[in-house]
């Protein structure tokens, strides 16, 4: 009975479907609760997988890739199984196509991607169906990993705090003064500062006994602990206050402050959710695969 109901299966994807062209032939890969995987689906992830660049064709040689492959299309159905459950859906102002085409990774046009997506026979719908599945199989892990995680607003605060200090870059010049056997006031040397920071502007040599130090580009926590609270405090081409030191007396300028990318608190929480999270959706597709009837052809 179970062999007709496959059949039948088949016989119906081949009548219905647009994707069962003249030279292909439809075989069922696997059922998941009653709805079927055809080899034709396998190939358009596989294909849409390659284009990605998440895997890659030496890849795809290893004795077990084809059931690496089949499995994850399998636990990829058992999560988009939670789309309605969870009341998601892909906005209609997000082009994933663009973002996709525009991302670092893939560094393409949107004629070079309909001519990359014709070699592996697909369409620009089919790939753009595929980026929208991504889409919402992603917003149903973070459902699912928010519902078993506790992520307070303190704990995004204080990551983002944390991102933004070991992620800032400070380009810093020490201007440095020896001790000697002058007396050295806040005044004396703010004026030797200005006039060495005047020379090293103008390519000018040092009155001795002044020298300036590039200490380069570095992150606060790089820093010395004696420059830690200075460099925090101080604005671009603006020397700081005057620091004493066993060895003499400093003078920090930061010729450039690089900030990096901006985050948002949503991806701050994404991010600790998913540390937090661990194995959980492995676990949580397992147990998903133990309450569906599954069978692999």
């Amino acid at each position: 009975m179970k062999k007709i109901i496959l059949y039948t299966y088949a016989l119906v994807l081949c009548l219905t479907s647009n994707f069962c062209a003249a030279e292909e032939i439809t075989s069922i890969e696997a059922i998941v609760g009653s709805e079927p995987i055809t080899n034709i689906d396998v190939a358009k992830i596989k294909s849409c997988m390659l284009i990605q660049g998440r895997i890659d064709e030496s890849s795809l040689n290893q004795p077990n890739s084809n059931d690496m492959i089949l499995n994850y299309v399998v636990d990829r159905k058992l999560m988009l199984s939670y789309v309605a459950r969870f009341g998601l859906r892909v906005p209609d102002n997000l082009d994933l196509v663009k973002s996709f085409t525009s991302s670092r990774e893939a560094k393409l046009s949107k004629d070079q991607l309909v001519s990359t997506l014709k070699q592996y026979k697909l369409t620009l719908d089919e790939f753009e169906s595929f980026l929208k599945e991504d889409f919402l199989v992603t917003q149903v892990q973070q459902k699912y990993l928010a519902s078993e995680t506790n992520i307070s607003s303190k704990d995004v605060h204080n990551f983002m705090t944390a991102y933004y200090k070991e992620n800032t870059k400070y380009h810093i010049l020490d201007i440095y003064l020896p001790k000697g056997s002058d007396k050295v006031t806040s005044h004396s040397f703010s004026e030797r500062v200005n006039d060495a920071i005047s020379r090293y502007k103008d390519g000018r040599e040092q009155l001795a006994p002044m020298t300036i130090t590039d200490l380069g580009v570095k992150s606060i926590d790089q820093m010395p602990s004696l420059y830690k609270n200075v460099v925090s405090n101080i604005k671009v081409d603006t020397p700081s206050y005057m620091v004493i030191a066993p060895n003499g007396y400093h003078s920090l300028l930061m010729l450039e402050k690089q900030k990096p990318k901006e985050m948002s608190a949503d991806y701050a929480k994404y991010i600790l959710t998913a540390r937090q999270g661990g194995n959980l959706i492995p676990k949580w597709i397992k147990s998903l695969r133990d309450s569906t009837y599954i069978e692999i052809r």
